[in-house]
């Protein structure tokens, strides 16, 4: 590790590296490639794919295992959060998911409220939930209670 710290250059044994290969594949799309796989999964069967996701299928059709391995491709976001790109792919802008809780799709950040008030990040309400705060501009702030207190909204 210290050499490859110095260097930014890691070497590999070809044995090690055709072992790897066994393994792991790579895939890549550009975004033609993403917007045409966004388009193609929603045309097909209904489903609107984000970005990243839309990849990681798009890898997973290219690469199927010979041996009748299933693969299951796993969401990596909403695909509110892109909305220009599905726009683009779609001809539309994807709703907001209701666990927004009406933030309206307005550009901010997500805080636990507990750290903007200075208690303390992980700390949950007496009703079990923890507060949220979208912080959308200079006094421009929208909180939410969220159950259960683990994670974002």
């Amino acid at each position: 590790m210290r050499g490859f710290r110095a260097t930014g250059r890691m070497i590999v044994p070809d044995a090690v590296w055709h072992r790897a290969r066994l393994v792991f594949h790579g895939f890549r799309l550009d975004d033609p490639g993403t917007t045409a796989e966004i388009r193609r999964l929603h045309e097909a069967c209904g489903y609107l794919a984000d970005p990243h996701s839309a990849i990681g299928i798009a890898a997973a059709r290219a690469t199927r295992p010979a041996n009748g391995v299933q693969t299951v491709a796993m969401a990596t976001a909403h695909p509110a959060k892109f909305p220009d790109a599905i726009e683009q792919a779609v001809g539309f802008r994807p709703e907001l998911p209701p666990s927004t809780g009406g933030f309206d799709g307005e550009a901010g950040t997500f805080c636990r409220a507990a750290e903007r008030s200075g208690r303390g990040g992980g700390e949950r309400s007496r009703a079990g939930g923890a507060e949220y705060q979208v912080c959308l501009g200079p006094g421009i702030v929208k909180s939410r209670n969220v159950s259960g207190g683990h994670g974002r909204p």
